[in-house]
């Protein structure tokens, strides 16, 4: 599998908004942009953090890091939004965490898409 990393040569505070996993090419929205910043921020609540908010998350960091990094990326912002929001420790779930972004990125081999809101509408 390619990861976005080794296919651009961008430094780490401005990741690509693009990424090729498999065949397919996947880009980011300026929505999705603005809810990773958003979320990052901490300015989501965690009654708003749905399922869907989940796997969004999990397809932006994909195509910003490739797997490797998507992975990291997506521990490091829930342990920070579950901390920022006074939600328990034990809500958090590295094994799931990793299946989750492990289940988005197989699902991003079958099609490209131009956001999450295409991707999640295949």
């Amino acid at each position: 599998m390619s990861h976005a990393s080794s296919a651009h040569a961008v430094p780490p505070t401005r990741p690509p908004h693009n990424t090729t996993n498999a065949m397919f090419t996947h880009t980011t929205s300026e929505d999705d942009r603005d809810f990773r910043t958003s979320f990052e921020a901490c300015a989501v609540t965690p009654a708003a953090f749905n399922h869907e908010a989940h796997l969004r998350l999990a397809y932006i960091y994909l195509v910003e890091h490739g797997l490797p990094g998507a992975q990291e990326h997506m521990r490091q912002a829930l342990l920070s939004f579950i901390k920022a929001n006074g939600v328990p420790a034990s809500k958090f779930h590295e094994t799931l965490t990793c299946a989750w972004v492990l289940a988005v990125s197989h699902f991003m081999r079958r099609a490209a898409s131009a956001s999450f809101a295409e991707f999640a509408a295949k």
